[in-house]
Formats: C-alpha cells, sequence, structure tokens
C-alpha cells in the first residue's frame, strides 16, 4: 500500500521496476555492445532500425509496437496499457497472454503486463476487482515517447483521474507509466503522481504472466 500528497517532485513515488530478460537470454549470446549482441552472426540477422510503430491490435484496439536495433520488440495496448509481448532478440516471446482474453475493450486483457491500481483484489466492492487502471483508455506522452540516446527503446503512458474514475475513486491523480526496450531488457516503471494537498492511499503492482515451456 502506498500514500500519495503534497505537489513537490521529490513526492513522485516510484512504484515498481522490473527488469524482465537476463535469465531468459540465451547464454550463448550474452554479451552485451551498446544496447546489442556481441555475436556477429546474431546481429546480421537481427539489426533493423528502432522505432515505434502505432498498430491496429486484436479487437481493432490501439497499441504500440517497440523495436530494438538487436531485434528485441515489446508491443503494449492503450487499453490498460497491457504490456502482452516481448521477445528478445532471438524471438523468444517471454510472455503468457491467455487465449480466452477477449479483447473488447471493456474486460480486462488476461495476462502480459496488467496494471494493478488503486486497489488489489475488490476490498472496495463499488470498484472493480484489481481496480480501474487495467481496463482503462491510456494516452501516449508523444514527448518523452522516444528513441533514447542510449539507443534503448522508450514509450510512457499516462492516465489522469476523470469523472468516469472519480465515481469510483474520488481523488485527483495521475499515472506514468514507463515502458524502455534495449536488447538485454525490458524494463517497466509506474509512477504515481498527486499534486494535491489531500493524501489519499492506494494499492498497486505490475502483475506480471510468464511464459513457461
Amino acid at each position: 500500500m502506498g500514500c500519495c500528497c503534497g505537489k513537490s517532485e521529490e513526492e513522485k513515488m516510484m512504484i515498481d521496476e522490473q527488469n524482465l530478460t537476463r535469465q531468459f537470454l540465451d547464454p550463448a549470446h550474452d554479451a552485451e555492445v551498446d544496447g546489442g549482441l556481441r555475436d556477429d552472426s546474431m546481429m546480421s540477422q537481427a539489426q533493423c532500425d528502432p522505432r515505434i510503430e502505432t498498430l491496429t491490435g486484436k479487437g481493432g484496439l490501439p497499441k504500440l509496437r517497440l523495436t530494438h536495433s538487436s531485434g528485441s520488440t515489446c508491443e503494449v495496448y492503450l487499453f490498460g496499457a497491457t504490456v502482452t509481448s516481448y521477445c528478445t532478440p532471438q524471438g523468444k516471446e517471454i510472455l503468457f497472454v491467455s487465449e480466452r482474453s477477449q479483447f473488447n475493450g471493456k474486460k480486462a486483457i488476461r495476462g502480459g503486463v496488467p496494471i494493478v491500481f488503486p486497489q488489489f483484489g475488490q476490498p472496495d466492492k463499488a470498484m472493480p476487482s484489481h481496480g480501474f487502471a487495467r481496463i482503462a483508455h491510456w494516452s501516449v506522452d508523444t514527448k518523452q515517447s522516444a528513441i533514447q540516446p542510449d539507443r534503448s527503446v522508450q514509450v510512457v503512458l499516462t492516465l489522469r483521474d476523470s469523472p468516469e474514475t472519480y465515481k469510483m475513486w474520488p481523488h485527483e491523480f495521475e499515472l506514468e507509466y514507463r515502458i524502455s526496450l534495449t536488447g538485454r531488457s525490458l524494463q517497466t516503471a509506474l509512477t504515481v503522481l498527486n499534486d494535491k494537498l489531500d493524501a489519499w492511499s492506494f494499492e498497486c503492482l505490475l502483475h506480471t504472466y510468464f511464459k513457461v515451456d
């Protein structure tokens, strides 16, 4: 559980950061140079232009695809800001998404990396289970979403309070979700902001589903 109050920059709260890759990489290609892999044959096959693409995903829902120069990729739906795919440069999928996911813009996507906020479970029966962040439509911060100087590919998604969220949880807030892709890792970080004087409590987590062979 967390608590947020005040207006200063210092009161931004970094909730979670995950590195999802290192243990999944092929040990034969475990050396890295400038965000890529040292193995020349692997680089010749996977080398590509880093980019961020806006695509139409399942159910007609918009999604972003991040591609790193090493060949690693990540896909995230704006619905729920749910990361649904992360593939290493070798093409190995790390995340699990259930075939029963409906992708209808109403029910949460089952799998990937759903965001739980502002409650875990359903202690407040007036609010959906695990909160509303995973069933909300997020926005892209175009100023912060770009190829970074270190060659990582970054997107930042945001969610603010609205009349709909206020009905379920009467607080003003902003969520900033940073997704960064390199040749070795996918890093995610969720920041919860409260620029008002009123303090409030919340629960949140990044509920990752790993694919197991």
